[in-house]
């Protein structure tokens, strides 16, 4: 009886191992085909160097996919592109290509629509991109970015508001996708520089204690204080803590960007709702004229001093760099009532005066101005002191100055 083979149809074994073959060929070209990547004007791929060919790099997407690279491009950092075979490229799909015909991607942004698809994935992402400064005006910088041009708003430029954008002309830097409105691409520098300050503002508590002194620059100036960055972090620098001498505002004694060292006095810890606060000194590194005050600020000894501050209630004279005394209003104007004591003492004036009471607790003296009260009249008892002394007052002179000349000795 004849062998039927396989469900009688009577095929050989060669038969049935050619048609079994064949079969599984069309069956996994059919699978190929389903798995055949199917890609889009706009997508972003990733792929591997196989080959060069001409001025372009062959790159394989997979299942049987190839596009082509142009190695005229630069990376999205601005770099010149460098290729090898087994390097692995990202890119966005230019062009689909026809059938049996590789596709083309670009590194960089492309233009137009398929460049705002990019720029808006890099913006879910999180992802920084290179941009060259191209112009500015005066609301901000002209970027370019690729095949597209984008803006990058005068708050987004730096930590703070920069005076001069012309510098930045023809700089490459990075940005973050802020926002895209329409055509409209904005983008910001500041969100980076946010980034590693926070990063930097870590390290920087990390190695602060109360106590320490350490280096600063000046960040910005205000009538209360000022703002002093530690490195990634702005510490206050109350008026009060500038200086042992009396000073107007913190203006008069520093300006923007000035290195300074501070010694700090407080952290108080941040939390999820607000940042680190951390309190700095000047005046704490200074010495201490007051320690020293006691080897000649003594009642009745005279002294030139400079007006230094105007209230209602009297004048502040400096005998030396951070020791005040008080001309109170009533010492004016030899007995008539003085309505403006600056009419008489303005600021920066000389004046000679004569030490009354020291208060050492609360660090107060009491001035009498010299020549303010008549030698020869006639004055209660406290007044006939003043003027005894008053009457000498060639001979006090030339002790004030020797005096001042020893405190100013002492305080350089």
């Amino acid at each position: 009886m004849a062998d039927l083979g396989m469900g009688g149809l009577g095929m050989g074994g060669a038969e049935r191992e050619l048609v079994e073959r064949e079969s599984f060929e069309r069956l996994l070209e059919e699978s190929l085909s389903r798995a055949r990547v199917s890609i889009e004007k706009g997508d972003r791929v990733k792929g591997s160097v196989i080959a060069f060919s001409g001025n372009d790099a062959v790159v394989d997407l997979g299942a049987k996919r190839e596009a082509l690279l142009s190695l005229s491009e630069q990376t999205l950092e601005g770099e010149p592109l460098e290729l090898d075979i087994g390097d692995e490229v990202e890119g966005t799909i230019t062009a689909e290509g026809d059938d049996g015909e590789p596709a083309r991607i670009t590194t960089q942004v492309p233009k137009g629509r398929l460049g705002r698809l990019f720029l808006a994935d890099m913006r879910q992402e999180g992802r920084a991109i290179t941009g060259v400064v191209r112009g500015y005006n005066r609301g901000g910088l002209e970027v370019q970015i690729g095949g597209l041009r984008a803006f990058c708003p005068m708050s987004q430029i730096d930590l703070r508001p920069p005076d001069d954008l012309a510098k930045f002309v023809g700089e490459r830097m990075l940005f973050k996708v802020h926002d895209l409105r329409g055509r409209q691409v904005v983008v910001s520098r500041r969100a980076i520089l946010d980034e590693q300050r926070s990063e930097k503002a870590i390290e920087t508590l990390e190695r602060l204690s109360e106590g320490a002194v350490v280096k600063g620059t000046v960040a910005t100036l205000h009538d209360f204080g000022a703002f002093i960055d530690l490195g990634g972090l702005d510490a206050l620098l109350p008026t009060s803590e500038l200086t042992r001498r009396r000073v107007g505002k913190p203006s008069d004694l520093l300006k923007p960007d000035q290195e300074v060292e501070v010694q700090v006095l407080r952290i108080e810890p941040g939390d999820a709702r607000r940042r680190a606060r951390i309190t700095v000194s000047l005046k704490a590194l200074e010495a201490d004229p007051w320690e020293e005050a006691a080897e000649w600020l003594v009642e009745g000894a005279a002294f030139r001093g400079k007006v230094v501050g105007i209230q209602p209630f009297g004048v502040f004279v400096e005998l030396v760099p951070g020791v005040d005394g008080l001309i109170h209003v009533s010492d004016l104007g030899s007995g008539d009532r003085v309505e403006d004591p600056e009419q008489l003492l303005p600021i920066g004036s000389e004046v000679d005066v004569l030490v009354g009471p020291v208060d050492w607790d609360n660090r107060r003296v009491s001035l009498i101005p010299i020549g303010q009260t008549d030698a020869g009249e006639a004055v209660d008892d406290s007044g006939a002191r003043v003027s005894e002394r008053a009457g000498n007052q060639r001979l006090k002179a030339t002790l004030a100055e020797a005096l001042r000349e020893k405190a100013v000795s002492r305080e350089e």
